[in-house]
């Protein structure tokens, strides 16, 4: 036997101190039982991967209230176990929504990176309400980050339209739309949404932050 016998080595050996056997019969042996093992192998085979999971990515770099499109988007397979609460699995689902926050390339998106009703009811409270403004002065978004408090008014005639109500996103003018002013989505009361939002649609606003 070689000074380092491998199994079968050592399965030869074995055999052919067995009474009676015979070269023919040791190959006989031999070959029934690497049968027996082939088909054990393939009745139990080796422990699978970890399951995954599709979860979309952001494709590039992207800022605060980019209207995703298709080429803004990526899926990736993660590990199921890792997928992030929330995870956003279906690009067609994503497509044309508003994404409330910066997200960098390959990161994880979920449903409090879009704007929507999960995102408004975490950021200010359940008994609030999306409302899209347009600012005055629209250097002043560049101020304005998610989660902000911010007064609102109405400059003509001078009113106070919401208290407190919170910044969820800054939307960039679209110049191929002829946009000046900046639209801005704000969380605010119910109780105040339709004041709020009817003065929006006529005028611009100004906010003050808190």
């Amino acid at each position: 036997m070689p000074l380092d016998p491998t199994p079968w080595d050592r399965l030869r050996t074995l055999l052919t101190r067995l009474p009676g056997a015979r070269p023919p019969a040791l190959r006989r042996l031999a070959a029934a039982l690497c049968t027996l093992l082939a088909l054990a192998l393939l009745a139990h085979p080796g422990s699978p991967g970890p399951r995954t999971t599709p979860v979309l990515l952001a494709a590039k770099d992207l800022s605060p209230g980019t209207q995703l499109a298709a080429t803004d988007l990526r899926q990736s397979q993660h590990p199921t176990d890792a997928v992030p609460d929330g995870a956003l699995t279906d690009p067609a689902a994503a497509t044309g929504r508003l994404l409330a926050r910066a997200a960098r390339r390959g990161e994880p998106l979920t449903d409090l990176s879009l704007t929507g009703p999960r995102l408004t009811a975490l950021t200010a409270g359940k008994d609030t309400t999306a409302v899209p403004v347009r600012l005055s002065d629209p250097a002043l978004a560049e101020l304005l980050t998610p989660g902000a408090q911010v007064d609102v008014f109405s400059a003509d005639p001078p009113e106070q339209l919401a208290e407190a109500a919170t910044v969820l996103t800054a939307l960039a003018p679209r110049a191929e739309a002829g946009e000046s002013h900046r639209l801005v989505l704000i969380a605010v009361p119910r109780q105040d949404a339709a004041r709020v939002a009817t003065s929006s649609l006529t005028r611009s606003v100004a906010i003050t932050l808190r």
